[in-house]
Order: structure tokens, then C-alpha cells, then sequence
């Protein structure tokens, strides 16, 4: 369904070139979940947004790479083309719903706004269209509900929906970027069960950006950890979630509670995401690793396969 390769989005600022994504690779086959995890500041919303086109310039800019949606490279689109594309082919619901929605809009025209772009539907179908995604999304009194405006919702009803934004188009690939921040529990819950139903329901590949391992092991096939703008560590989910070989991936599991740990005190991975101006040679993870040696600090390790799947850029993993 979905093919990178070597994608670099950089920042040109005054301070610098960030390198925000600094050649990435990544396939998400047909139906499957892949999950993208990682710190604060790693580069998975940037990876996204590269998907999507959506990069500000200035500063940003996609300097490299291809990203490849069934075989068509959206690099390669014009911006009416993307335009085309986005809400239809390829869609994404955002993490901060308040900063996404038009708050002087009803959510229901908001949702019928993108049926009838990419649809050429008429008003009256796409608010019908609206009002049945919205109950696709379990929102109560949909028809009620569509005729308010977002500062009306609760926050778990504002990220519904743009969940229905995203998905009323029946998209081929969904990126849901941080889908249950900042909801309480049983919001959170509620929210992961209906991204399985949808995706089951509509056959969508989903691209799951998240920094909590939890959700990951629910809803997700595959992992792929990022670190600084790179890709660490790749495979199948319960490989990842229970044979990490990347001293980073064991980091974020550890410092991840759990109930069967009793009292177990949870560890911490000492430092921060590097300055991305000025990015450290070698693995950029290195000045945070208990385990780096003379070769993780002159040379930069590649992505390779150490089992069928499993895909790590460590130089002490064997």
C-alpha cells in the first residue's frame, strides 16, 4: 500500500537545518497497522506530514526520497493533485482536535465539506453522508450533534470527530497521529476500540503514531521506532514488544509501567532527544546508551535484517 524510501524533511531556520526526518524507510502492506513510535521530537508527526504534503514551506522541506502510494509517488504530485489525494486516497486525523476544527463551524458541514470535494456529492447528501459517519464514529444524537459547534463537544467527541473527517471518504491509508491524547481512560479505550472496528470495517491500512507502547500492542501488526529522525528498529509487534534488540526500544519498554511488576521501580533513559541542528555523529542515540562502543560514535549504523522481519540499525546488536 505504502512505500518510503529515503525520506529526508529538513527544516532551514535561523539557528540551522533541522533534520527532522533524516532518511527514512518504511512499507505498510494492504489492511495492516503499522505503529510509529517513539520520544517527544523523534520525527513521527514530521513522517506524516511528508505522507501528506502538509510540510510548511518556508521552513520545511521534503529534500529526498520517495513515498510511494500504490506504486505513485506523492512527492512527485502537484498540489492540485494533492489535493485530490488527501481526505480520499490518503487522510489523517490530527492530535489536537481545538487547533483542526474551525470553531466557527457546525461539525457536521465540516465533515461534509471533504465528502463533497472528493465525492461530488450535493449539500443534502453529504450532510446525510456526515450525519452517517459521525454515527460510523458511535457520536450519540448524530443528526443533533452535527448541527453544533466544536467548543459544544467534549474532547473525546471532538477527536471522533475528526476521526470521521478522516474516514468518510473510505480512505485506501489512515494516519492517526496521537488519536487518545490528553482523553481520560476510559475515553482512550473507548477511542482504541473504535479505531479497530473502523479499520476492519472500512479495510483501510492504518499508520498508528503514538508514543504509548499499550496501544501499540493493542491495535498495531507491525512496530517501527524512531529515534532523532531515523528508524532504530523494526518488526512484527510481538517480537518488538517482547524481544527488543535495540538498546533504545528496551529503554521505552522499561521506562513503560506495567501491572505485573508489582513494585518494581521503572527506569529511566537517562538524557534528551539531541539537538537536531547540530545531531551527534555516528547512532544519534549513542550519547544516551549504556552500551555504545568505539564504532557507535564514528559511524552511523544501517537498517538491517537480523531475523525474517525483524530489522535493527545497531552496531551491538549481533
Amino acid at each position: 500500500m505504502l512505500r518510503i524510501r529515503g525520506l529526508k524533511t529538513y527544516f532551514f531556520t535561523s539557528s540551522g537545518v533541522v533534520n527532522a526526518v533524516d532518511g527514512v524507510d518504511l512499507d505498510i502492506g494492504k489492511g495492516e497497522t503499522v505503529g510509529l513510535v517513539g520520544e517527544s521530537g523523534s520525527g513521527k508527526t514530521v513522517t506524516a506530514l511528508s505522507i501528506m504534503r502538509l510540510i510548511p514551506q518556508p521552513p520545511g522541506r521534503i529534500v529526498h526520497g520517495e513515498v510511494l502510494l500504490e506504486g505513485d509517488d506523492l512527492l512527485k504530485k502537484t498540489e492540485h493533485e494533492m489535493r485530490k489525494i488527501r481526505g480520499d486516497r490518503v487522510a489523517m486525523s490530527f492530535q489536537d482536535p481545538m487547533t483542526y476544527l474551525n470553531p466557527v463551524i457546525r461539525v457536521g458541514d465540516q465533515i461534509a465539506e471533504a465528502i463533497m470535494l472528493h465525492q461530488q456529492a450535493s449539500r443534502s447528501e453529504a450532510v446525510k453522508k456526515a450525519v452517517d459517519a459521525m454515527e460510523m464514529v458511535q457520536i450519540p444524537s448524530a443528526a443533533d450533534r452535527a448541527r453544533e459547534y466544536p467548543h459544544q463537544l467534549s474532547g473525546g467527541m471532538r477527536q471522533r470527530i475528526l476521526i470521521a473527517i478522516a474516514i468518510c471518504c473510505n480512505p485506501d491509508l489512515l494516519i492517526a497521529d496521537e488519536p487518545t491524547t490528553a482523553l481520560d481512560v476510559i475515553t482512550q479505550d473507548q477511542i482504541l476500540e473504535l479505531m479497530r472496528d473502523l479499520k476492519n470495517r472500512i479495510g483501510s491500512s492504518l499508520l498508528l503514531i503514538t508514543h504509548d507502547l499499550g496501544i501499540v500492542g493493542e491495535l498495531a501488526d507491525h512496530v517501527a521506532v524512531m529515534y532523532a529522525g531515523n528508524l532504530l528498529e523494526y518488526g512484527d509487534v510481538n517480537t518488538i514488544l517482547r524481544r527488543p534488540r535495540h538498546p533504545y526500544t528496551s529503554g521505552l519498554l522499561e521506562s513503560t509501567p506495567r501491572i505485573d511488576w508489582g513494585k518494581r521501580r521503572l527506569k529511566m533513559i537517562p538524557g534528551t532527544i539531541p539537538d537536531m541542528v547540530h545531531p551527534p555523529a555516528g547512532c544519534r542515540f549513542h550519547p544516551r546508551c549504556a552500551q555504545a562502543k568505539a564504532s557507535c560514535v564514528s559511524e552511523q549504523p544501517k537498517l538491517i535484517e537480523i531475523e525474517a522481519g525483524h530489522m535493527v540499525a545497531c552496531h551491538t546488536t549481533k
